[in-house]
């Protein structure tokens, strides 16, 4: 869940500026009748002129199931209408996501909470989350020692047709204070109205990776590591002590996934037996999911992921896998849940290491995860690959 509040936190506070960094031009509304179609709903776009439409670089698939909508009407003063499609793990209920949008009001010291409410309420007929948020923005990232207003109201309806699906609509405006809100019920009236639950597509999709110069993968550098594609590989070099890891989303969604890497230690500490650390994850978000990490002395797991890490399977005892070398190759699959347990199973060099089930019941899943913990060194990985899991996979799940 934290990572939907921070997804539409982030990109209103970075969309004034036209968001040229998101992956995808904005596209000017031209003709505000026309429904637009997505993964699990349609909906109309704002009425009246000057508004226009960005699809986030999270969601790569446009057709996956978020939207943008933007509008500047004056000298930092901006006006945003969204809305997307999500499976969340941790919250179940509307009671549940209640408190959590009234926590998270209050989270980001950079937002100074004026105004936090939220009941249950009815929503096109559904029951729904409606609240209505206002903040002091005290660090706008794209107006450096500003203070903005900004305000956020909008619903949380469940997914008709498959209870395990959120639908999260939201509008907002930014404008310095002193300035007057925009009117936007008129304009986005029909925005509102026009919510259209269509069924979610679970795809059997797949796809691999060579790691390619243009790959879809994060690139970028921390005071802890830097990552990136290069040379038709990922490369993680870690600079100061601590795991690390990055995510991607491969925008759609799947019950049961087959996830799989070649890993190899580099350079640096980690080509010492016993001192690298290895790992692959499936995930329904980035704070949840489950991950499983290899230990080069033979040690393992499999965790489950929310926010923090559970150990629910391994070993701690070197020498538990037989045969590792500098490069390994990890397999992670993972099935079920949203009501039932989730199985999962940790695969290394072509050989089941261990599996177990979880009665919480993480899925479906649309992300996956990078893991290494060997400083100072370097780590690369290659050879990735993402799939719905054969009938022999699914077998293989069994505790």
């Amino acid at each position: 869940m934290a990572r939907i509040q921070t997804w539409i936190i982030v990109f209103l506070a970075s969309l004034v500026l036209v968001g040229g960094a998101l992956g995808q031009r904005p596209t000017p509304i031209t003709d505000p009748t026309q429904r637009l179609e997505f993964q699990g709903f349609s909906i109309l776009p704002p009425s009246g002129r000057d508004w226009f439409i960005v699809v986030p670089q999270t969601v790569p698939d446009p057709s996956a199931g978020a939207a943008v909508f933007f509008k500047v009407v004056g000298k930092m003063h901006s006006l945003y209408a969204s809305v997307k499609i999500y499976a969340p793990i941790a919250t179940q209920t509307l009671e549940d996501l209640e408190s959590f949008v009234l926590e998270e009001a209050k989270s980001d010291p950079r937002f100074k909470p004026l105004k936090t409410k939220a009941s249950l309420d009815k929503c096109l007929g559904y029951d729904c989350i409606r609240y209505d948020l206002s903040f002091e923005d005290h660090a706008p990232r794209d107006v450096p020692g500003s203070i903005l207003m900004l305000t956020r109201q909008g619903f949380i309806v469940h997914h008709p047709g498959d209870p395990g699906f959120y639908i999260w609509v939201e509008y907002s405006q930014r404008f310095p204070p002193g300035t007057d809100p925009y009117p936007l019920e008129t304009e986005l009236e029909p925005f509102l109205k026009s919510l259209v639950f269509t069924p979610i597509r679970q795809t059997t999709r797949s796809f691999t990776d060579n790691f390619s110069d243009d790959c879809g993968w994060p690139s970028g550098e921390t005071e802890k590591f830097s990552y990136r594609c290069e040379q038709g590989a990922y490369r993680m070099r870690l600079k100061k002590p601590g795991p690390v890891h990055v995510t991607r989303n491969f925008g759609w969604y799947a019950q049961a996934v087959s996830v799989e890497v070649d890993a190899t230690v580099a350079s640096g500490r980690g080509t010492e037996p016993g001192a690298a650390l290895l790992g692959i994850g499936c995930l329904t978000d980035e704070s949840h999911g489950y991950v499983t990490v290899l230990k080069t002395d033979g040690t393992w797991a499999i965790m489950r992921l929310k926010k923090d890490f559970t150990q629910l399977a391994g070993t701690n005892e070197a020498g538990g896998i037989p045969g590792l070398g500098r490069t390994n190759h990890l397999r992670i699959v993972c099935a079920g849940g949203r009501g039932k347990a989730s199985v999962v199973s940790f695969f290394v060099n072509g050989q089941k290491v261990g599996s177990v089930e979880d009665k919480q019941g993480y899925a479906p899943f649309n992300g996956v995860a990078l893991y290494t913990d060997t400083f100072p060194g370097v780590v690369v990985f290659e050879r990735f690959a993402a799939r719905e899991p054969s009938e022999e996979d699914l077998r293989a799940l069994r505790p």
